[in-house]
């Protein structure tokens, strides 16, 4: 049986380093059986996810079930600089460009935050590399994993990238 797919936005619960529900992020997905949901693009709050997994919605903390990881790792790159959002290519062109040399792409941001999904393939190190090289070019930035570490502790590897670590 063929799958059906049709675009939805899913609301997922995005908390703070405390634990606290901050708000919910809408998120654009692909509909699938099963009250399943593909992510199209990496979110740019909730913890855990990034563009290519499926899940389903639970109400329990985090707020999903992950079913399939997509194989991509959710960047998060946060910024002083003053763009407005449909300038954000421009805020930061050489990150841009580094992180498709990896092949993965900008997904979206706010004026000060900028969210890139890469193929886990292309390897911790040189996504380490690339992010680090930009936060040095652009002072008082900071960057982090969105989908690396358990969104419970924020600290604890998922380890979804091993091979016996898949859902």
């Amino acid at each position: 049986m063929k799958t059906q797919e049709a675009l939805r936005r899913v609301s997922l619960p995005a908390y703070d380093e405390n634990g606290e529900l901050k708000l919910d992020e809408e998120l654009d997905c692909l509909e699938l059986e099963g009250e399943a949901f593909r992510l199209v693009h990496s979110p740019g709050l909730v913890e855990g996810l990034a563009a290519g997994d499926e899940f389903s919605v639970h109400k329990a903390r985090p707020g999903y079930k992950v079913i399939r990881r997509g194989g991509n790792l959710c960047l998060w790159f946060f910024t002083t600089l003053t763009t407005v959002e449909r300038d954000r290519e421009r805020a930061a062109p050489e990150l841009v460009k580094d992180v498709e040399a990896l092949g993965g792409y900008l997904d979206g941001g706010t004026r000060r935050s900028l969210v890139f999904t890469i193929p886990a393939s292309a390897g911790f190190e040189n996504v380490e590399r690339v992010f680090e090289a930009a936060k040095a070019r652009h002072s008082g930035s900071i960057w982090s994993y969105g989908n690396v570490y358990d969104p419970e502790d924020g600290v604890t590897p998922l380890n979804w990238w091993l091979p016996s670590r898949q859902p």
